[in-house]
């Protein structure tokens, strides 16, 4: 892992919207060590019988590197149909287009861990949960190239996503930004194996792209220590929480020409 800690601030700004503005105050950007992260795909479903102990195996990792891990729980096509039981459908457009971009799938539970064919199984959407967690500390182990920031306010009936990106070396290469709505904390019945768990807490259940599925292109060359800003927009209307706005949260993502993740970042939505 590279030895490095930078701190920059970045000045802030004043985005007018009609008669109204706001103040938006990226905060002072650090980069520390141990600062990459790995972004986790985990492909799930009401009616998955072993996805229960597969999240709770996922997240057993997770409380080991903290927000060094974004997780998303992905509800496409397969085994998602609502139960009898189930008060919410978690099923939408945009999870079922990117589950199928992860197709072939072997079945689930499988993740998917930054976008990449990894060591020990020919596909992306890895089912082999025993390989999981060496796989995941493989990614955390490579040395971070990116650091990135965000600050999130609200103009009007519009979420204004500003974000700071920080080379900490040169990169040539395309460089795209993607950003996604998750939600926490849904009580909704779940199948377990020969029985169902009517008290489940889903949790970072993907709701929408806010970014098309490709993300925005930055650019294809970027220096070292040279700060990338882009501002995302969104009517917050567009999206209704199952649960509480609070358990609202953005997930922001950078991936390279080929398509794999080199950094990601989770907020609270709500300010």
């Amino acid at each position: 892992m590279s030895n490095f800690n930078i701190s920059i601030f970045i000045v802030s700004v004043i985005i007018f919207s009609g008669c109204s503005e706001k103040e938006v105050i990226i905060p002072p950007f650090q980069i520390e060590d141990a600062g990459r992260t790995v972004l986790i795909e985990e492909l799930t479903g009401v009616r998955c019988p072993n996805c229960p102990s597969a999240n709770a195996r996922l997240e057993s990792i997770k409380f080991l590197y903290g927000d060094n891990i974004i997780k998303v729980a992905i509800h496409g096509d397969l085994l998602t149909t609502p139960l009898p039981e189930s008060r919410f459908d978690f099923r939408n457009p945009h999870a079922s287009q990117l589950e199928n971009s992860f197709r072939p799938l072997l079945g689930k539970p499988s993740i998917v861990i930054n976008r990449k064919i990894l060591p020990g199984f020919n596909l992306m959407a890895n089912p082999v949960q025993d390989q999981w967690q060496s796989l995941i500390e493989s990614e955390l182990q490579k040395e971070q190239i990116l650091g990135m920031t965000a600050s999130i306010s609200e103009i009007e009936e519009n979420w204004i996503i500003d974000v700071a990106i920080l080379p900490v070396m040169s990169i040539t290469g395309n460089l795209s930004i993607h950003a996604w709505i998750i939600e926490n904390h849904i009580i909704d019945p779940q199948q377990d194996v020969n029985t169902i768990i009517m008290d489940y807490e889903h949790n970072n259940v993907f709701r929408r792209m806010i970014t098309p599925i490709e993300g925005h292109f930055l650019g294809d060359r970027f220096e070292r220590n040279s700060i990338i800003q882009h501002s995302i927009s969104w009517d917050r209307n567009a999206l209704s929480p199952l649960g509480k706005e609070d358990h609202l949260h953005i997930v922001i993502f950078l991936t390279n020409g080929n398509g794999e993740v080199e950094h990601a970042v989770q907020y609270r939505l709500r300010i």
